[in-house]
C-alpha cells in the first residue's frame, strides 16, 4: 500500500467576495447548519433620497472552501460530515475490500489510491440488501 502524502496542508487561494460574508443557518437537525452568503446591498436612490436596502441571503455552493475558518488540505480530503447521517438511516453496509466491485477498481496505482483513501474515510458502504428482496 503506498504511503500517505508527507506534505503540508496547501492554502487555498480563495478570494472572499466583494460586500458578502459567509454565515449559518440552523438545520433541521442540531449537527446540520446550511451556509449561506449575505450580500450587502447598494442605497436605492428615489424621489425621497436615498433608503438603505437589507442584506440578501442566498444558498452558498461554494463548499468549504467558500469558508475563511477552512484550511483544506488536498491530500487529505475533505472531512466525511454525511456519513455518520448516511449509516445512521441503516439501509447501507460496508463495502468488502473498500470499493463496490472489481471493474471499477482499475489500474493498481489506482488501487492502492483508492485504498488508501478509503482507509482513512472510514471505509467505501454501499446500499444494504432490501428484506423484501431485489
Amino acid at each position: 500500500m503506498d504511503k500517505a502524502p508527507t506534505s503540508a496542508p496547501t492554502p487555498t487561494p480563495i478570494t472572499p467576495f466583494p460586500a458578502s460574508r459567509r454565515s449559518y443557518l440552523p438545520g433541521s437537525r442540531p449537527d446540520l447548519r446550511v451556509p449561506v452568503r449575505e450580500i450587502a446591498l447598494s442605497p436605492t436612490s428615489g424621489r425621497f433620497g436615498e433608503e438603505e436596502n437589507p442584506p440578501v441571503r442566498v444558498y452558498d455552493t461554494s463548499g468549504p472552501h467558500g469558508d475563511p475558518a477552512v484550511t483544506t488540505d488536498i491530500h487529505a480530503g475533505l472531512p466525511t460530515l454525511r456519513r455518520h447521517w448516511i449509516i445512521e438511516r441503516g439501509d447501507v453496509e460496508p463495502c468488502p475490500g473498500g470499493w463496490s466491485s472489481p471493474a471499477t477498481m482499475g489500474s493498481a496505482r489506482a488501487i492502492r489510491a483508492r485504498i488508501w483513501r478509503f482507509s482513512r474515510a472510514g471505509g467505501a458502504i454501499r446500499c444494504a440488501p432490501s428484506p423484501d428482496g431485489p
